[in-house]
């Protein structure tokens, strides 16, 4: 399995948990090969037809588009797969993301806020700064 999955094989993994599905069932159901959908979410297929993304879907009760533009994987697991991929041992990637975790907050500025209670409609407000987390 590639360290970094891409959205598609995120978003199959996902609705086959929801469902309660396994691969092979999910292949007999959409009338797929089993290989082909195991290929799909190791990584080895790049490129499904439209024609075996609509059966997949179809099968895990979404729709073709939300397994291609949907959401993808969190930030959290994005991160944690980063952090594999940078060597991190996976005995201490939770500790890891925990220490990380204190640094990195979603408390508002005091500007943000000042500028919160004096915003009117005819001001625009002020641009949020974004924090990339870092490894």
């Amino acid at each position: 399995m590639p360290i970094m999955e891409s959205p598609l094989i995120y978003r199959i993994k996902e609705r086959l948990a929801a469902l309660n599905l396994t691969a092979a069932e999910a292949a007999r159901s959409a009338n797929l090969g089993e290989s082909f959908v195991r290929d799909i979410l190791r990584g080895k297929t790049k490129s499904p037809s439209a024609a075996n993304i609509a059966k997949l879907a179809a099968v895990l009760q979404t729709t073709p588009e939300s397994l291609l533009v949907g959401h993808g994987p969190s930030a959290e697991t994005t991160l944690r797969n980063a952090l594999i991929a940078f060597g991190v041992d996976r005995d201490e990637l939770d500790q890891v993301l925990r220490v990380i975790k204190t640094y990195v907050h979603d408390e508002p500025d005091v500007d943000d806020e000042r500028s919160e209670q004096t915003s009117s409609e005819d001001q625009p407000l002020p641009a949020t700064r974004h924090r990339e987390p870092t490894p």
